[in-house]
């Protein structure tokens, strides 16, 4: 199977971003540029972010999903109320 025509940016930038420390990222971040140039170059323009306490990078990409498209979500199966309270429970530091 040939993973060029399934890969997109958002999913080498999540790779990239899931990997544990710099000199791994580096290791993927060779990969990427000798398998898939054109994504990487594309990648590079979505902006990164520095962690300075563990100097590691990170690209800035959006995650967010839209709860409104109906390719996600047949009706009834999604309900924005357990949605949040979700959303609380992750936002609320553990005591």
């Amino acid at each position: 199977m040939n993973l060029a025509f399934c890969l997109q940016v958002y999913s080498i930038g999540s790779f990239y971003n899931a990997i544990p420390w710099q000199y791994r990222k580096d290791e993927v971040e060779a990969w990427a540029k000798q398998a898939y140039p054109k994504l990487w170059e594309e990648l590079l323009t979505y902006g990164e972010e520095i962690d300075e306490e563990w100097e590691i990078r990170y690209f800035k990409i959006d995650r967010t999903i839209d709860t409104t498209d109906p390719p996600l979500y047949k009706g009834g199966e999604y309900d924005p109320q357990i949605a949040q309270a979700s959303l609380m429970l992750l936002e609320t530091p553990a005591s």
